[in-house]
């Protein structure tokens, strides 16, 4: 055990690393002045992985009816109570997640995770720099897989007055070791920005979709809606509302049209077997030359309370917002 004159002077050492970089730091956006770590196409992602103590997120390709979707699965630590006190955070199994699809903000985490373009690149870590930077016995992880072998990155602390983190490169070998700090030494070191890594941090919250549908709303020119085998039709008129279309069913396709465009997700969830729910409505959205642009799908259980939408971004049916789904099915016509 050292004197406390050595602790005190590995403290002012450390102390004065942290603030000599923390008034080198400036602005930490990414100004593409930073060296580019790495550049894949997105087509061929494996599989992006963020582990910490509390967490683990993994995106990964999935086909689903000739579509290919980024869908993502979380797993999150259990509460201090169910691990028992004094021990490390367990990562909760959730045999039930059915994961969820990215949406726009969850893809562009991806396309940034591709082509890796860090806020700015720091000289590689020295010897007692290690701990200065964050980087101790637990920390976070970050592996990008795109096939022609992993990268992997160590999660350090935030950079000072700012949300971006310090990151260390790790070299190929060894990915499923726990890097010691004092092993470090030498390492590639970077600066990675808060819009790649608050996300991650978050996880679903941040990065799952949310829309039904990413085609802007004023390019619709008309609906087609299938409600108990019959049809109708609502036209997108000068004010951007709906009308049925002349000579339709006045009373209920323009209501209708309006409600389907409240819809929400509430989330993702592994849904109920096809057979215990029953399609409410369904829509396909067109545009002026006819082609059409998305679809939706309401549900509700037959032996239950949930509503469930699909669309064509969804890949699977997702929770809706029970509210908002039932104001739909009040407007239909009775069957």
């Amino acid at each position: 055990m050292g004197s406390p004159r050595t602790h005190l002077a590995a403290f002012a050492g450390a102390f004065g690393l942290a603030l000599a970089v923390w008034l080198t730091e400036g602005d930490t956006r990414p100004t593409g002045g930073a060296p580019t770590l790495w550049e894949h196409d997105l087509e061929d992602l494996v599989a992006i992985t963020y582990r910490s103590e509390t967490s683990r997120l993994t995106i990964a390709p999935r086909e689903i009816d000739g579509h290919s979707l980024l869908w993502a699965h979380e797993s999150r630590a259990e509460s201090p109570s169910s691990a028992g006190e004094g021990a490390a955070p367990r990562l909760a199994q959730r045999t039930e997640d059915a994961g969820f699809p990215l949406g726009a903000s969850g893809r562009e985490v991806a396309r940034a995770l591709a082509r890796l373009q860090p806020v700015r690149e720091l000289p590689p870590i020295g010897a007692a720099d290690a701990f200065a930077y964050g980087f101790g016995p637990r920390n976070a992880s970050l592996t990008i897989d795109f096939g022609a072998g992993a990268n992997r990155l160590l999660i350090g602390a935030r950079v000072p007055a700012g949300e971006e983190r310090y990151a260390a490169l790790l070299p190929p070998a060894g990915l499923e070791s726990d890097e010691r700090a004092d092993e470090l030494a030498g390492a590639r070191l970077v600066v990675l920005p808060r819009s790649l890594m608050t996300p991650l941090t978050i996880g679903e919250g941040a990065l799952r979709l949310r829309v039904l549908h990413e085609f802007a709303p004023d390019r619709v020119a008309h609906a087609t809606l299938e409600v108990s085998g019959s049809e109708a039709r609502a036209e997108r008129d000068d004010a951007g509302g709906w009308s049925a279309a002349e000579g339709g069913d006045i009373g209920w396709s323009e209501v209708v049209a309006e409600r389907l465009e409240l819809l929400a997700i509430a989330g993702f969830a592994a849904p109920p077997q096809p057979d215990s729910l029953r399609l409410l409505v369904r829509a396909s959205y067109h545009d002026e030359e006819g082609t059409r642009l998305g679809w939706v799908e309401l549900f509700a259980e037959r032996q239950g309370v949930g509503y469930w939408v699909a669309t064509e971004l969804t890949g699977v049916p997702a929770v809706a917002e029970p509210t908002l789904a039932g104001r739909v099915e009040a407007a239909l016509p009775a069957s």
